[in-house]
């Protein structure tokens, strides 16, 4: 009992002693080691600074951030806030630094931390670099890829992005074809045997629909379907007026059942069964329809303009999550002017719409607006975001977003439904994967 009772002495009094050794005259304890294991930078101009991590490699003694600093972030008088504490720290080699101590550098150009151990006899030097996003993040880079793709006009269009590649459906006088690209500069055509369409009738704004996977076209009766432009399944169906969109593993469309308009979703087989009475004031042609997800992740659509029953020009823009349950976002407020055939795509953390006509042509007022909440208002963009006006009024233009988070805007109609071939991207820095503004 009695030697149980002197061990248990002797560990506390080592652990006593041990925990000495580690404490300076004012009881604050070093590391053994000569490594920072944190490190963050604090600015009295900006509370987000220090709100940054910063990399540790410990292999080659490096300290850097993954995520820049925003934009115009000044870092010319920045202080370190490192753990654990040091017994001795040395700044750009001259420069002698403690926990307590608020020393303002300049971290424009790389500045060096040296750290020693609580014995002296280790030390470790880093080279810390700061990175700041050197654009600003809200303007758009626009540009003019190509002025012509076909040397024939087109009578109807469609381009989708479909596994990383553009696919462009082109209904000419006599023909019909669809054409492939990576970039969309460089188009080829394919040797496929595509589906007999009775070229005429053949609307692709208002009877064709996609997802990121399948192609649907609904023409007299018969629902067209491809997964890659090449192959394509014809399956009978009932017949609907036009298609609205595919979401959620579900294909929509409008019917005329007993005199009034619904929305029917295809049941996968040869019918279509309703969901819902369309709201008063739906379009029944020349909508504009995006599906996207929302911030919170859910699939929804939006149609956007449109031709009612009356052949009114319509401003309205609805939203569903289900086909079932429709908002009017734009209910009471008259910030869109009344348009068909718009385009209207998700990017820059909100909605755009580019162009469309009136009852009196191609509209040349209101060409491009913006919504940042998702639909509820709309406003001209400012000069960072606003197309060049090289980009002619149109309306059936194609939009997408690439992989990579570049928006494309593809062809489209001009004054008096001339055929207009050209393609324009607009890189837009917060709408790219993995960058944090």
């Amino acid at each position: 009992m009695k030697r149980i009772s002197f061990y248990i002495l002797f560990l506390l009094s080592f652990l006593i002693g041990l925990n000495s050794c580690l404490e300076n005259n004012n009881g604050v304890t070093y590391s053994e080691d000569a490594e920072i294991t944190t490190f963050r930078l604090y600015s009295p101009s900006s509370d987000s600074v220090y709100q940054y991590y910063f990399t540790i490699n410990q292999d080659n003694g490096t300290i850097s951030n993954t995520d820049s600093l925003p934009y115009l972030t000044r870092i010319d008088s920045l202080y370190p806030v490192l753990s654990p504490t040091f017994i001795k720290v040395m700044l750009n080699d001259s420069i002698p630094y403690q926990a307590k101590d608020s020393i303002f550098l300049n971290f424009a150009e790389p500045v060096t931390i040296e750290v020693w151990s609580e014995n002296k006899k280790k030390s470790k030097k880093y080279t810390i670099t700061v990175n700041v996003h050197q654009v600003d993040p809200d303007t758009f880079i626009w540009e003019g890829l190509k002025t012509q793709i076909f040397a024939e006009p087109t009578v109807s269009e469609r381009v989708f992005y479909l596994d990383s590649t553009f696919v462009f459906l082109s209904v000419f006088d006599s023909y019909f074809n669809i054409y492939f690209s990576e970039n969309a500069v460089d188009w080829y055509e394919s040797n496929a045997l595509y589906p007999d369409f009775d070229l005429p009738t053949l609307n692709l704004r208002e009877n064709c629909a996609y997802n990121d996977s399948t192609i649907y076209i609904y023409q007299n009766g018969n629902l067209f379907i491809t997964t890659n432009g090449l192959q394509w399944e014809k399956r009978a169906v009932s017949a609907v007026n036009s298609l609205l969109f595919s979401m959620n593993g579900n294909l929509y469309a409008l019917q005329d059942v007993d005199g009034e308009t619904k929305v029917v979703v295809y049941d996968g087989n040869n019918g279509w069964n309703v969901v819902t009475t369309a709201p008063t004031g739906f379009p029944v042609s020349g909508y504009s329809i995006l599906v996207s997800r929302s911030p919170s992740g859910a699939e929804r659509a939006f149609v956007l303009g449109g031709i009612d029953a009356d052949a009114n020009f319509l401003s309205s823009l609805w939203s569903t999550e289900n086909g079932s349950y429709w908002s009017n976002l734009t209910s009471g407020r008259n910030q869109i002017s009344p348009r068909a055939d718009a385009l209207i795509v998700q990017y820059a953390n909100g909605l755009m719409i580019f162009g469309g006509r009136d009852e009196n042509g191609v509209l040349t007022e209101q060409r491009h607006l913006f919504s940042k909440d998702y639909g509820l208002t709309w406003k001209y963009p400012d000069s960072k975001m606003e197309i060049p006006s090289l980009y002619a009024p149109r309306y059936a233009a194609s939009g997408l977003v690439s992989s990579s988070g570049i928006l494309y805007l593809i062809g489209g109609r001009g004054s008096e439904n001339t055929s207009i071939q050209d393609v324009w991207r607009a890189i837009s820095y917060i709408s790219m994967p993995g960058f944090v503004k």
